[in-house]
């Protein structure tokens, strides 16, 4: 009997393995991607990071992102067109961003970015 259920659990232990790696190395891409491009929040990259947030971070410990991502979704709209007006993006989605992944960084700074004439 141990002969037959030792491999067996031995496998299922290292599939459970594989996907809790995989699954935080999806959300370590998720928010190195906001981190990347947090200047530019109309950059198709940041937009689709945005857009992952609701599918990988759905844990019930992984809430308060979740409603960062809410609270800065909320601030685009009321901004009108997604943030054209330069204003940089809130850090609170990725200061709960950080926490979560164990990243240690400093505090969160952003830049101002200065609205560029059109020739």
């Amino acid at each position: 009997m141990a002969i037959v259920v030792g491999p067996v659990l031995a496998l299922e232990m290292q599939r459970r393995l594989d996907a809790r790696r995989e699954a935080r190395t999806r959300k370590l891409l998720v928010f190195k991607t906001l981190m990347g491009n947090r200047a530019t929040p109309l950059s198709p990259l940041f937009v689709q990071a945005l857009n992952l947030i609701d599918i990988e971070f759905d844990g019930k410990d992984e809430k308060p992102v979740r409603d960062a991502w809410k609270v800065l979704l909320d601030h685009f709209y009321e901004l009108g067109t997604f943030n054209q007006s330069g204003t940089p993006v809130p850090p609170h989605l990725l200061e709960r961003g950080v926490s979560l992944t164990g990243t240690r960084l400093l505090p969160l700074r952003f830049p101002i970015i200065p609205e560029v004439p059109a020739y």
